[in-house]
């Protein structure tokens, strides 16, 4: 193995060693952040129905642009199967 294709390896296995952990600490930030704004919301008298319904609609407008971007061949592939 050549000094680039060492060096290389060593620049990803840093970056996954730093990223990993990070991304389990910023996972746990949000849940939490979560967790204070659902608490915030029962104590002003929200109904927990109601807040599972916003909570369910933020996450779907959230993450639909993300679904339609990345599946986008894919249903095109199945809309054109016979």
């Amino acid at each position: 193995m050549d000094v680039a294709a060492v060096d290389k390896k060593k620049k990803v296995l840093l970056a996954e060693g730093l990223l990993l952990p990070l991304s389990m600490v910023l996972v746990q930030a949000f849940t939490m952040g979560a967790l204070i704004l659902s608490k915030l919301a029962f104590n002003v008298g929200m109904a927990p129905f109601v807040l599972l319904a916003y909570r369910n609609l933020t996450g779907a407008i959230t993450v639909a642009p993300f679904a339609f971007y990345f599946e986008r061949y894919i249903h095109t592939l199945a809309l054109s199967l016979p």
